[in-house]
């Protein structure tokens, strides 16, 4: 299974009722980046993601990603650094409840690999 998905699946595990016990405790906890073995790189990742906007277009997450991959990032890296820089927005959130969150997190998983994948460079061998 992609990293993204592990790391979306390991967040998120223990389907409904887990959901409305993180709601009861008013905890909604980001997933951390993933280790990338070199803290020079996992510096490079988070100048490169940089802190998201819950608003963020399809075209600045495009660019995003031909960043990642210019510098020899893996798509599954790529999303992981993503959904990283993406989450803590929208654990601030007030507005929106434990549950609310889970699934803006998953939903911005998904988009981000379908976008990323189509920037991925072919011979990337996550891509498929």
């Amino acid at each position: 299974m992609p990293v993204h998905l592990l790391l979306v699946a390991a967040l998120f595990a223990g389907g409904p009722q887990d959901h409305r016990h993180r709601e009861e405790a008013g905890r909604f906890e980001c997933p951390e980046a993933a280790d990338l073995g070199d803290e020079s790189r996992e510096a490079l990742a988070r100048d490169l993601a940089g802190p998201l906007s819950e608003r963020i277009t399809d075209d600045e997450l495009s660019e995003t990603a031909r960043l990642f991959f210019e510098h020899e990032f893996t798509l599954d890296q790529t999303v992981n650094q993503l959904v990283s820089a993406y989450c803590p927005a929208i654990a601030r959130d007030v507005s929106l409840n434990t549950f609310e969150k889970t699934g803006k997190v998953q939903a911005f998983a998904a988009r981000a690999y379908d976008v990323a994948s189509a920037e991925a460079p072919v011979a990337d061998p996550n891509r498929w």
